[in-house]
């Protein structure tokens, strides 16, 4: 006597509600393969070993998900597919479109936007075709270089196109995309979106710009840059001194005071009778140590201005002497001469007033 199976194709055993008994098989004749009843799943469990990913109690592939479509609508060469329920497309994913009667529809399509859950688009090459309801289905297409991840909502592993698309990721939703866009986060959605850069300065968010006119430029006024005239910020006079040591009657010292590149020199005052000249460098000044306060400086030599005090008093230089730093590289050192004329011992003080005119 034969022992027999339960048995039928694979279609059967899937759109079956029976739950074989426990350990009862059951035999798929067109596609070879076994299952076995556990008293709780219908159609029992596939026991097979060595075969597809797909046969996995705890797998899900996109290849294995059909939608059916309800209707179409096409605008210029854009399709939009409206199916029946919702879906788990992706932009960028490769579709098969069966069943369709209308032929246009039907082949490998890849998929450009999701504009809803049960919805997508696509672009189409063929020439332009009525927009109607139409019948069908949607079978996604396993990209090369897909992997496994594991959906914790549903309970199962289910491909994901290759890392590295942008669109796939869970925080990102791009729509439109544009040449020239970037990125930026929109904290209403939690999402980043593609949106196009500003191409001037009035586009920028701290920005404020009215009637900009010619030689305007950007200030901050607590909240956002915006657009003015800024005065030049001109110099002020300032006055400057230094100290010899204590120094005898008709003796002289160095002393180099801390000013300016370039500077006009309004005035000289002294603490005490004094002569006092002033050099545009070290070398000039030590070759001028000999001369007498009766001698002229020759032409050149690094003389800038010199004056002859008969007591504690401010001499103005009318008209201002233009000074400056002769060093290399250049300093603001203002390099002074001075020789007590006071009658006796003293420590003789000079400030200079200054102008600056350069930085």
């Amino acid at each position: 006597m034969a022992l027999q199976f339960r048995r039928g194709t694979a279609a059967q055993r899937v759109a079956a509600t029976e739950i074989p008994d426990l350990a009862e098989p059951w035999f798929t004749y067109d596609d070879g393969k076994l299952y076995v009843g556990d008293g709780v799943t219908p159609g029992g469990v596939n026991i097979n070993t060595g075969g597809a990913v797909s046969e996995l109690s705890d797998v899900t592939l996109i290849s294995s998900i059909s939608k059916a479509i309800s209707s179409y609508s096409i605008t210029s060469n854009v399709v939009t597919v409206v199916l029946s329920s919702d879906h788990s497309f992706y932009q960028g994913l490769q579709v098969t479109i069966a069943g369709s009667p209308v032929t246009a529809l039907n082949g490998t399509r890849t998929i450009t936007t999701i504009p809803s859950s049960t919805s997508f688009t696509f672009a189409l090459t063929a020439s332009n075709i009525a927009s109607t309801n139409t019948t069908g289905t949607v079978t996604g297409i396993i990209p090369d270089g897909g992997v496994l991840t594991w959906n914790a909502t549903e309970g199962y592993w289910e491909d994901q196109p290759p890392t590295g698309t942008i669109a796939t990721l869970e925080d990102v939703a791009l729509t439109s995309l544009a040449n020239g866009q970037s990125l930026i986060y929109n904290s209403a959605t939690n999402k980043w979106i593609n949106s196009t850069p500003a191409t001037n300065l009035d586009g920028l968010t701290d920005v404020v710009i009215s009637t900009p006119t010619s030689g305007q430029v950007l200030t901050y006024d607590g909240t956002n840059f915006v657009n003015g005239t800024v005065p030049l910020a001109l110099p002020t006079r300032v006055s400057v001194s230094g100290t010899t040591s204590s120094i005898a009657n008709n003796t002289s010292a160095n002393i180099t005071i801390t000013g300016f590149k370039s500077y006009i020199l309004y005035s000289v005052q002294t603490s005490a009778a004094a002569w006092v000249t002033i050099y545009s460098s070290s070398a000039a000044r030590t070759a001028d140590a000999s001369r007498t306060v009766y001698i002229d400086p020759t032409p050149g030599s690094g003389v800038i201005a010199e004056v002859a005090n008969v007591a504690a008093e401010t001499q103005k230089i009318t008209p201002g002497v233009l000074g400056f730093n002769d060093e290399s590289p250049v300093t603001t050192n203002i390099y002074l001469k001075v020789e007590n004329n006071s009658g006796s011992t003293a420590a003789i003080t000079v400030t200079l007033k200054l102008l600056q005119l350069e930085v």
